[in-house]
């Protein structure tokens, strides 16, 4: 899916199978660079609703040249 800049998107983690998984799952991008986003549905002591999230940044998956650009071929 293509996320535009500043941007994110989660989904419902279909996969929770315990209270320490998120609630939703998705990605967020940021000055062009993506991150795994996770969200959990909470209540506070004073009984209300609210949201909190954690971001991880993805590995780069762009290819790096290890070999000696020097040579000329």
């Amino acid at each position: 899916m293509d996320i535009k800049n500043n941007a994110g998107i989660a989904f419902i983690n279909d996969k929770k199978t315990t209270d320490k998984h998120p609630d939703y799952k998705g990605t967020l991008k940021l000055e062009n660079k993506e991150y795994f986003v996770s969200i959990w549905n909470n209540i506070s002591k004073n009984n209300n609703k609210y949201l909190s999230f954690s971001i991880e940044k993805k590995k780069d998956t762009e290819y790096k040249d290890d070999f000696n650009d020097s040579i000329p071929f």
